[in-house]
């Protein structure tokens, strides 16, 4: 069972104090040269690397600075609007 859109706990279950955990969807894809990572809800929030573990990792931590960017600055975080789903095709 999956936390509303939105909604997350961390790895660690420590956060800033009065932060909200985000659930957002992460797209991981193979390239000719590693693998690559972005989140649609983060425009131009993206992270390559040489095996899928660790492009993942590298894109949580890309997320979580560009969101403390935002807090800083006083912006809002996004709302998490992106979902992905698998469709079967014929042909």
């Amino acid at each position: 069972h999956l936390p509303p859109p939105g909604r997350a706990t961390d790895n660690t279950g420590i956060l800033p104090s009065g932060v909200e955990p985000m659930r957002l969807l992460m797209i991981v894809e193979e390239t000719t040269t590693g693998w690559s990572a972005w989140l649609p809800d983060l425009p131009g929030c993206v992270a390559t690397g040489p095996t899928r573990e660790t492009v993942e990792r590298e894109m949580s931590s890309a997320a979580e600075f560009h969101l403390e960017g935002l807090r800083e600055s006083g912006e809002l975080p996004p709302c998490s609007n992106a979902y992905a789903r698998v469709v079967d095709l014929t042909g």
